[in-house]
């Protein structure tokens, strides 16, 4: 049901749905995962690295929660969190790269380049050059 109302852009409703199947089965992995997403698009990015932490608790091997998880926190401009998901979802599913391309890391970048030099800011690098099909 909560698919339903998300492709008919009935957010709210979405998630309620969501909720209420999670209320029935508490580990019902994809109602966590579809309702970051929905919170992603109404720009609830700390409501869906929540929702998709929790989807990560139940199935710890899910790269697109990861992935998605990375884009709330690059909004968030919260940058070494967004790295640390996104080098899990490649980690787990190094396909994801072909999905990553699409995405802009300009602002990734920067901040990674405006990082003293470090080990971190070599990781990073490396993480951000994967992400773009470089590495």
């Amino acid at each position: 049901m909560g698919n339903t109302y998300r492709k008919l852009g009935k957010y709210q409703e979405a998630i309620e749905a969501y909720q209420e199947a999670i209320k029935i089965k508490s580990d019902y992995h994809k109602a966590y995962y579809n309702m970051g997403n929905v919170y992603n698009r109404l720009e609830q990015y700390q409501e869906a690295i929540e929702a998709y932490q929790e989807a990560i608790k139940i199935k710890s091997d899910d790269h697109k929660a990861y992935f998605n998880m990375g884009v709330a926190y690059k909004k968030l401009e919260q940058y070494q969190e967004a790295i640390n998901a996104y080098e899990k979802a490649v980690g787990i599913e190094p396909d994801v790269i072909n999905h990553s391309k699409q995405q802009d890391w300009t602002v990734l970048e920067e901040w990674v380049n405006g990082q003293g030099e470090s080990g971190v800011k070599e990781r990073n690098l490396l993480v951000l050059k994967q992400l773009k099909g470089d590495g």
